[in-house]
């Protein structure tokens, strides 16, 4: 059976594990919720590391691990303020990292205090046929085994995507990405003054539509020839096909860099 229903607050607060030791400053949280086999999970986070991988349960598992930023000031309050919410069960989960509770401290909440939020190091487990949904900052990201869609937003992170075989939407602003398929289904990525790699099996078909504003790059291993569809102010907009044909990849960058390889 189906179940939307929200967790509530004191069953979240009940999966915060104790800290390893006495004066430690971190915080831990566990928690596994059932999803369905197609459900969709979003993770909203600031900083710190997504490591998504999935399995044979129906449930999606959730380990959390908060952490302070030594670079930063009063980071043990900070830690302690910064909670995880999870939210929602069945065919959606919402997974965030809530630092609305933390106080900057210091004269006015502005003097003597530089404002540096913790890190959120997160394990996530889900179903593969699971739609995964990323809202990230800077954080560095891994994702695993997914056969189902996946959105991925990053303002400055590093992602790594492996033996992916669903759709992807892809966003990032300076951001770096090494996606690698098993097998290629019609995705998109999107970048500003990004680095991205494609890696896609020798044998796929697919069709290359790329628009590259100024100063983007486009390199590929595969043969294809490019046909310019028009130009504009900053760049220009090409398409062609591999091995046939096939499901579209489409590119955007502005002084950005794509590179497509053969594996």
């Amino acid at each position: 059976m189906r179940s939307n229903a929200v967790l509530p607050a004191f069953l979240l607060a009940a999966s915060m594990a104790a800290p390893t030791a006495a004066g430690a400053d971190f915080k831990e949280f566990h928690k596994a919720v059932p999803l369905d086999p197609d459900g969709r999970v979003s993770i909203e986070t600031f900083k710190g590391w997504i490591d998504v991988e999935t399995w044979d349960r129906p449930e999606v598992d959730v380990a959390a691990r908060i952490e302070p930023d030594d670079s930063g000031r009063h980071q043990a309050e900070k830690v302690r303020e910064t909670e995880v919410r999870i939210e929602g069960s069945g065919s959606r989960v919402r997974i965030k990292s809530d630092y609305d509770a933390v106080h900057h401290r210091g004269f006015l909440g502005i003097f003597g205090d530089d404002r540096t939020l913790p890190f959120v190091r997160y394990t996530v487990k889900l179903p593969p046929t699971a739609h995964l949904k990323v809202n990230d900052y800077k954080s560095q990201s891994r994702v695993a085994g997914l056969r189902g869609g996946l959105d991925f937003e990053t303002y400055k992170g590093r992602v790594e995507i492996r033996d992916l075989e669903g759709a992807v939407r892809l966003q990032t602003y300076k951001g770096e990405v090494d996606a690698a398929f098993a097998r290629f289904a019609a995705s998109q990525f999107e970048t500003y003054k990004g680095d991205i790699r494609i890696a896609l099996p020798r044998s796929s078909g697919f069709d290359l539509d790329a628009d590259l504003g100024r100063h983007g790059d486009l390199q590929t291993e595969f043969e294809v020839a490019m046909k310019v569809l028009g130009r504009h102010g900053s760049g220009e907009r090409q398409r062609g096909s591999v091995n046939g044909g096939g499901p579209e990849l489409r590119l955007q960058t502005y002084r950005g860099s794509f590179r497509i390889l053969s594996r």
